[in-house]
C-alpha cells in the first residue's frame, strides 16, 4: 500500500488484523471506558489458564481459515472476570505478534519500532505488553485518533494551509515510548500456548 502527497511517496506494509472491534465491544458494556480495562488485566499475574481466540470473522494472517470460530478456553471455578478480561486483551497483543512475524519472514525486512493508535492504544495493559512480547520499543502518540489527524494534515497539504510536511511534526506531539520488559518469558510461554488455542478453533463452520 501507498500514498503520494507531492514527489514523495511514501510505502505501507500493512497486516490487518480484523475482529478488534468485536474485542472491545464484548467488554466495552461491562465498563464506562475501555481504557480502564488495563487496571483489571493488572490487577491478576496472569489469565490462570484462560485463552482468548478473536476469530469474529476467521483468523487472517498468518493463519489465514475463514471458517475458524471465536472461543474462550480453560475456564475453571476458579477464573475470575479479571482472567477472562486479561485473556481477552492478551488476544490482540498476541495477533500483533502473529503479524509482525508474518510481515518480517515474508519481507525479509526487522522492524525496528513499533507506532501505534486508535482507541485501542489507550489501554496502557495493550500497548506495554506488546512491547514485551515483541521486543520491540512501542510508540504512542499524544493524540490517538491519528486517522482524523492525518487526515486533516493531507487535506491541508493539498490546499496550501501548510507548505511542507515539517511544519506538522511539532503539531503531533511528543510520543509515549513503551520499552520491551526483561523477563518476560511467562508471557512468551502463554503466546505458544494460545497459539494451540487457535488451532483448536480452526475448520469449526466447515
Amino acid at each position: 500500500m501507498y500514498y503520494r502527497v507531492s514527489a514523495v511517496v511514501p510505502n505501507v506494509l500493512q497486516g490487518v488484523g480484523c475482529g478488534a472491534k468485536c474485542i472491545i465491544s464484548c467488554i466495552a458494556g461491562l465498563f464506562s471506558d475501555v481504557a480502564e480495562t488495563a487496571d483489571i488485566a493488572n490487577s491478576v499475574p496472569d489469565t490462570d489458564g484462560v485463552y482468548f481466540v478473536p476469530s469474529f470473522s476467521g483468523i487472517q494472517l498468518p493463519v489465514n481459515d475463514p471458517s475458524a470460530c471465536t472461543a474462550m478456553f480453560g475456564l475453571r471455578p476458579s477464573t475470575t472476570p479479571a482472567h477472562i478480561v486479561r485473556a481477552i486483551l492478551e488476544s490482540l497483543i498476541f495477533r500483533n505478534k502473529q503479524l509482525l512475524d508474518s510481515m518480517e519472514t515474508e519481507t525479509g525486512i526487522a522492524v525496528s519500532n513499533i507506532r501505534v493508535d486508535g482507541g485501542v492504544s489507550n489501554n496502557t495493559f495493550v500497548v506495554q505488553q506488546t512491547a514485551d512480547v515483541l521486543g520491540k520499543p512501542v510508540h504512542r502518540p499524544k493524540y490517538t485518533n491519528m486517522s482524523c489527524q492525518g487526515a486533516a494534515f493531507m487535506a491541508g497539504l493539498v490546499v496550501g494551509f501548510w507548505t511542507d510536511r515539517s511544519q506538522l511534526v511539532a503539531m503531533c506531539g511528543k510520543h509515549q515510548k513503551f520499552l520491551p520488559r526483561k523477563g518476560q518469558l511467562s508471557t512468551m510461554d502463554t503466546f505458544h500456548r494460545w497459539e494451540k488455542a487457535v488451532e483448536r478453533t480452526r475448520g469449526w463452520y466447515n
